[in-house]
């Protein structure tokens, strides 16, 4: 192979220089001396590939070889862009970038695995999405080329901030009559300035990193842009932490300037890859069982308290499980019995239920604290299996963020009500107390967090009044948790793979027709041990497969029941000359 650039590309982005200067700037391929990036070329793919995407059910690179045809210089060109997709992806193997690529290229240009353009590591997890959203990813970076071909005097970092796409979102791009949100926005703009952009693909990753970090640091933001929220973050981190959690991944880029501080860092990540981002105060999360929601929600928030010192988990969380007998006089307050008294007859006495428990203490805080006050969070699993109207009773209306109370210049501001047992109450029983009266409100620091499955038959006791008042978060399997629990398993990609097709078989028309809310979340498929068709049969038999013949029973007779269970377990099987 010629010798393309200069220096010895130790590290990938020495590779990615060489790449700009070889191949943005002088047009030419970095496995060839061939010039091939050109609008010739380039219109090719975007003719075929871009703007009449092929929706059949054959293989991604088949559709892609029929549509370019025989055009090698096309093909060349495009080994280039499969080659910047997988660049930067930790999890993704050399030998499957290499072979990515190499389907491509002509038989004279194969790479071998000693080329300077491929490393045994990565910069960046780019997680699931990267691979499946891989259509969308590649787009973005043809209509990135595109432009700079355009404008070969334009800043490359400016093309992208400023939109590949100018009738859409800067970070989307339209496939087909969808658009699709893209790593490669984040990917690029960190390799082509690496000191204002964070080596982090994922936008949720970044989401809840500011989430998490804002409300640790109270960070007040005056901006929509995430980047810029982000370096705020970054800032207030670097400030405050110094050297303490170093950069973990390849030490080959420990030294690097941007990489002093490392949110990968294994005593850090923990706590905000498990946060939930709080875009309300009032949230349900919802979706098919086994998505984590309850697990996600506990860990997050406890990991939240427990990472700040002057924090209590014990008295700023709790987590009630609601169920049909759940009621109003265990939610707010109720007459309870307290004992005998001295006759031997039973005593009753007003207390105070979970909720308002917490509403006192939040108050409380409240007013001691009131311009940087401790949060609270009330976790209602189940939710919807309780009688809602019941429990809520005449206070659902406090719940709503306008209506909070809030204290201010020694005054409290804010719904403030009595309730059906008010006439009971002693002073341990208000949630505040204004010329000496008592009355019930919600503290504008308490979070009030829902968890329901979409499948419940009690869905329906949420109604429009109950509805309007959370604001809705959707859980769906997240295949990123099943790649980072087996992420050395070498049949990993084929377990996910079989992962996603058995959701598509129980959700689809082509299988059991059921929709999303039936599909499997990755807690269930986290549960083998290793990655073998003996874990995968065990999963099956003693997990998977009795809840789907729960789901199939209302829908299908017996037989029919047989059949698709046998057409689902097929379809959940590793291929045989793949393990």
């Amino acid at each position: 192979m010629n010798k393309i650039c200069e220096d010895e590309l130790n590290d990938i982005y020495a590779a990615f220089d060489c790449f700009q200067e070889r191949f943005l700037k002088k047009k030419k391929s970095i496995f060839s001396d061939n010039e091939i990036f050109t609008k010739e070329n380039l219109e090719k793919i975007l003719k075929h590939f871009v703007e009449k995407p092929d929706e059949s059910d054959s293989s991604f690179d088949d559709k892609i070889k029929k549509q370019l045809g025989e055009a090698q210089e096309a093909h060349e060109l495009f080994a280039h862009i499969i080659w910047l997709w997988s660049l930067v992806a930790s999890d993704m193997k050399q030998e499957s970038k290499i072979n990515d690529v190499n389907k491509w290229l002509g038989d004279e240009y194969k790479i071998v695995e000693d080329s300077p353009f491929f490393f045994d590591h990565g910069i960046m997890s780019t997680g699931q999405y990267h691979k499946t959203n891989k259509p969308a990813e590649l787009i973005y970076i043809i209509r990135f080329l595109d432009k700079v071909l355009d404008n070969s005097e334009a800043n490359y970092k400016d093309i992208i901030t400023n939109g590949v796409d100018s009738e859409i979102e800067k970070q989307e791009v339209k496939i087909g009559n969808s658009t699709k949100k893209v790593a490669m926005y984040n990917i690029l703009l960190h390799l082509f300035a690496p000191n204002d952009y964070p080596s982090i693909a994922s936008f949720g990753h970044k989401e809840k990193i500011i989430s998490f970090f804002g409300m640790h640091f109270d960070i007040t933001f005056d901006t929509d842009d995430l980047d810029d929220k982000f370096k705020k973050v970054w800032d207030s981190c670097v400030e405050e932490y110094g050297d303490k959690y170093p950069y973990t991944w390849k030490d080959l880029y420990k030294d690097k300037e941007f990489n002093k501080f490392d949110f990968y860092n294994p005593d850090l990540a923990y706590l905000w890859k498990s946060d939930i981002v709080l875009e309300s105060k009032n949230m349900i999360l919802h979706g098919a069982p086994g998505t984590g929601k309850t697990y996600s929600v506990e860990n997050s928030i406890k990991n939240r308290l427990g990472f700040l010192k002057t924090q209590n988990a014990n008295e700023q969380f709790k987590l009630v499980q609601f169920h049909p007998s759940y009621s109003y006089e265990d939610f707010i307050d109720g007459i309870k019995p307290s004992g005998l008294n001295e006759d031997g007859y039973m005593k009753f006495e007003l207390v105070n239920g979970e909720f308002k428990k917490m509403c006192i203490l939040a108050a409380k805080e409240l007013k001691d604290n009131p311009d940087n006050p401790k949060k609270f969070y009330f976790v209602a699993d189940e939710i919807n299996r309780a009688e809602l109207s019941r429990v809520f009773g005449e206070l659902l209306l406090c719940l709503e963020d306008d209506k909070r109370l809030r204290y201010e210049n020694d005054k409290w501001y804010g719904t403030k009500v009595k309730t059906q047992n008010s006439a009971l109450w002693k002073e341990d029983h208000a949630v505040i107390i204004e010329d000496g009266q008592y009355y019930f409100g919600v503290p504008e620091n308490l979070y009030f967090i829902g968890t329901m499955n979409d499948i419940d038959r009690s869905v329906d006791s949420f109604d429009m009044a109950l509805r309007r008042r959370f604001f809705w978060k959707h859980y769906q399997c997240n295949y990123d948790v099943i790649s980072e629990k087996f992420s050395s398993d070498n049949n990993i990609e084929k377990y996910v793979e079989i992962c996603k097709k058995l959701n598509n078989f129980i959700s689809s028309d082509k299988g059991f027709n059921l929709g999303k809310s039936y599909e499997l979340g990755h807690a269930y498929f986290i549960k083998i041990t290793n990655i073998n068709s003996t874990q995968i049969n065990k999963l099956w038999g003693n997990h998977i497969e009795p809840l789907l013949k729960e789901y199939l029973r209302s829908e299908y007779n017996e037989n029919e029941i047989q059949k698709k269970l046998k057409d689902a377990k097929e379809i959940f099987t590793l291929p045989k000359n793949k393990q």
